[in-house]
């Protein structure tokens, strides 16, 4: 039997910077999510691939957003936290076509 041990994923705070539409292999538009660089667990980040833009939305995550980002399973970059208090942010554009 194996057994694997995940420790805690430490992360850091950043700004997001812009979130632009990607369209995925299979032709999904998700949207991709820009962050100043920051380095987490070893890994410096400035990218990260956004679900869907309901979560988006749900999560209040907008242009000029404070984030904290993890890496999740100690792999994928993730938004954990989001603080948009006492910062100036510009909603996102949810792309129609």
């Amino acid at each position: 039997m194996k057994v694997a041990f995940k420790g805690i994923s430490k992360g850091e705070w950043t700004i997001v910077t812009a979130i632009e539409p990607r369209c995925t292999r299979t032709g999904n538009v998700i949207p991709q999510v820009y962050v100043q660089q920051v380095i987490v667990e070893g890994s410096t980040i400035s990218t990260i691939a956004g679900a869907n833009y309901n979560v988006l939305i749900e999560r209040d995550i907008r242009i000029g957003s404070k984030v904290y980002v993890i890496k999740a399973n100690e792999v994928i970059p993730y938004i954990e936290k989001v603080d948009n208090t006492n910062v100036k942010t510009i909603p996102i554009v949810v792309p129609t076509n």
